[in-house]
């Protein structure tokens, strides 16, 4: 539900933003920070569809998530934490710039 909203909400602002400022706009609104931000977010969303499998495989007594959990746990914190701060760093501080430059 995430990524469906999500890219249903970056359609809208989009179709609006090609109309009105044309697709470099766009292209320079999404590009410096999204090059890193929908890995990273699908990555993240490949992981907790994991452990919810693995819970359901707990509901029915045929193993347990808790080795996996300390993975995905890990994982999130060494690799997809900091890439969303730079992801989010890049929108706040390199995307203006590249705004400017296109406009």
């Amino acid at each position: 539900m995430v990524v469906t909203s999500n890219g249903f909400l970056l359609g809208i602002v989009g179709y609006s933003a090609v109309q009105k400022a044309g697709f470099l706009f766009l292209a320079a609104g999404i590009v410096p920070h999204g090059i890193i931000e929908l890995p990273v977010v699908l990555v993240s969303i490949a992981i907790g569809l994991r452990l919810g499998y693995l819970l359901a495989l707990t509901l029915q007594r045929e193993g347990g998530p808790s080795g996996e959990t300390r993975i995905a746990v890990h994982f999130l914190w060494r690799w997809v934490a900091p890439l969303l701060f730079l992801a989010a760093a890049i929108e706040t501080f390199i995307t203006p710039i590249a705004i400017s430059v296109v406009t």
